[in-house]
């Protein structure tokens, strides 16, 4: 059964959102719990630019009264933990979180944030990003008027325990632009599958 045939023309929204919902298997439509793991494992940094920049500028612009552009090529992804950390990040981290950071974390949502200073901030230490004042030019992150950079300002380390607290913030703002659907399944349709012996034969039929 084809999405278009499911749609009712005088319930648009619901009758689309019902039939997302009962899809199963592969088709399924992930949940909040489902959308969670995801997102926290998601490589965001290597993903097509669009979708990427979509995803940054919702997350951003989300109930704020100022419009923040960004696509405005002054404006960058900045890595929090970055690629190739300074020997500052060893002396901070234990060895297990600095590992953690390099090979699960480095590209994940968490660890994402946006900055006009990306050139500047680099692969500084975290005090480092966060204090960042040349020439009163204000590149730190406690200067960012950005709400990605909202945490930040209120932390002085990056470890672990802070990244699961900024992912979790982020997270709820996620779920605040794209919200699940709020539609009732009734039942006898919350599902498009049949039992297979109750199925007709399936002899000459696609």
């Amino acid at each position: 059964m084809t999405l278009y045939s499911e749609v009712d023309t005088e319930e648009y929204y619901d009758s689309v959102a019902k039939a997302l919902i009962k899809k199963k298997a592969s088709a399924k439509f992930p949940s909040n719990e489902d959308l969670k793991t995801a997102l926290k494992d998601k490589d965001l940094y290597n993903t097509q630019p669009k979708n990427r920049n979509y995803l940054f500028e919702m997350l951003e612009n989300f109930n704020n009264r100022e419009h923040v552009d960004t696509s405005n090529e002054q404006i960058t992804i900045e890595h929090i933990f970055p690629r190739n950390p300074n020997e500052d990040w060893n002396n901070e981290l234990p060895p297990t979180e600095y590992f953690t950071f390099k090979e699960k974390y480095l590209n994940t949502i968490g660890n994402l944030t946006l900055s006009g200073n990306n050139g500047a901030l680099s692969n500084k230490s975290f005090l480092a990003k966060k204090a960042m004042n040349i020439e009163g030019n204000e590149q730190g992150y406690q200067f960012s008027r950005l709400w990605l950079n909202t945490y930040l300002k209120s932390i002085d380390t990056w470890n672990v325990s802070k990244y699961e607290e900024r992912f979790n913030i982020i997270y709820e703002r996620f779920l605040k632009i794209w919200e699940f659907p709020d539609v009732e399944i009734s039942e006898g349709e919350d599902s498009d599958e049949q039992n297979i012996f109750d199925a007709e034969s399936p002899t000459q039929k696609n």
